[in-house]
């Protein structure tokens, strides 16, 4: 899974000719097609994708009220 998601962001990078990180969302994709969609370990990774958008919002809610200030 770390594999695929590191080849998969390395040709991303040499199409869009710049350089790109493996991000957590990537690595996640590859990791949770490798188990079944009702196993806990599944669950425990959609929860952990789900907490890092939501984390990525209140980020992005605080750059953009320190812009209006």
């Amino acid at each position: 899974a770390a594999r695929e998601a590191v080849e998969e962001t390395y040709k991303a990078g040499l199409v869009k000719r710049m350089f790109m990180p493996v991000t957590n969302a990537v690595i996640f994709d590859k990791i949770a097609a490798c188990h079944p969609l009702d196993s806990d370990e599944y669950r425990q990774i959609e929860e952990r994708v789900v907490g890092d958008f939501v984390a990525g919002l209140d980020d992005l809610e605080r750059l953009l009220d320190d812009s209006r200030d």
